[in-house]
């Protein structure tokens, strides 16, 4: 074996060693608990907690769909994309708006999910005409709700 290992593990095994002496019992008996009212007043001890976040609903296609989209991506650069259609995102329960898309990109030769909001012009491939509310026309589409035991 190397000398400069050994040298290394020796150190290694004294520095453990060594914070392991530092900790005692009574530290943990030093730390002063934390309350909200002694560390932020402005934060009543009463406060309520923010309710639990949501998991969104995914929704498979039961059909892909081709459309064609006019994307602004993170960066503002405008694309003009070909997307399969595979399945979208619901966020808000049972009446909640689709918030996101996801299928096949052509552009990319990937899987991509794209925001609603940044979608600023799209067409049904299959018919050629304007889709004038993404949201609506993915909520018009035959699918299913994705059981949440297969949610990734």
């Amino acid at each position: 074996m190397d000398p400069v290992w050994v040298v290394l593990a020796l150190l290694v095994g004294a520095f453990l060693f060594l914070g392991a002496l530092k900790r005692t019992p009574r530290d943990d008996q030093r730390r002063i608990p934390y309350t909200p009212d002694r560390r932020n007043p402005a934060i009543p001890p009463e406060a309520p907690a923010p309710p639990p976040r949501q998991r969104p609903d995914i929704f498979d296609l039961r059909q892909p769909a081709t459309i064609r989209i006019l994307y602004i991506d993170a960066e503002d650069e405008e694309t003009e994309r070909q997307v399969d259609v595979k399945s979208f995102t619901i966020q808000g329960g049972p009446t909640g708006q689709p918030t996101h898309l996801r299928g096949r990109c052509h552009l990319r030769q990937a899987s991509r999910a794209f925001a609603l909001r940044r979608i600023e012009e799209a067409f049904d491939m299959r018919d050629g005409a304007e889709i004038p509310d993404v949201g609506a026309w993915l909520l018009a589409q035959p699918s299913r709700r994705r059981p949440r035991d297969l949610d990734l």
